[in-house]
């Protein structure tokens, strides 16, 4: 297995490639109001390119029995202005709570494999996700598009631990504009 220390750094590369990094604040908004955002708005923006490189170093713990990285959750920061508010964002759907083919729990991330294929993206990366109406997927590399309120309540699970809880209204296929 790959040194803790090097697939860190292959995640912080990975991430900056992707746009990760420190992004626009989302936009205040009415209550009421639908925020549409991306995944730089989940990372506030006074933080550093740096600051996440460090925060993946130090956040890491191996499980050595189960070859997998898990991130502390609690040490990454978030955007608290983002609390109670209904946001729409796109992204990929990992599985938690699946019967057949009915999803009724599962991860967003920003990127296909992301937490299927370790290490995990940071829990600021990552949004757990409740849904009333089961979600029926065609297949995983299929993105959607997911309407909900949002907060800043960490979840840990099994797969990875997020810095986001989102309580769905609406899931959509996603449509690149």
């Amino acid at each position: 297995m790959k040194s803790l220390k090097h697939v860190t750094g292959l995640l912080v590369v990975a991430a900056l490639m992707l746009g990760l990094a420190a992004g626009p604040a989302p936009v205040h908004a009415a209550d009421d109001e639908v925020l549409k955002i991306d995944w730089t708005d989940l990372i506030p923006k006074e933080v550093s390119d740096e600051t996440i490189s460090e925060l993946m170093e130090k956040g890491a713990k191996l499980d050595e029995e189960n070859d997998t990285i898990f991130y502390d959750p609690k040490i990454f920061p978030m955007v608290k202005t983002l609390n109670g508010k209904t946001v729409r964002i796109p992204g990929y759907v990992v599985p938690l709570d699946m019967e057949l083919t009915e999803i009724k729990e599962f991860l967003l991330v920003p990127y296909f494999g992301a937490c299927i294929h370790v290490p995990p993206p940071p829990p600021n990366q990552i949004i757990y996700v409740k849904t009333k109406k089961p979600l029926n997927l065609k297949g995983l590399d299929y993105a959607v598009e997911v309407t909900g309120k949002i907060s800043t309540a960490i979840k840990e699970s099994g797969v990875a631990n997020t810095g986001y809880t989102l309580e769905s209204k609406a899931i959509v296929p996603y449509e690149e504009k």
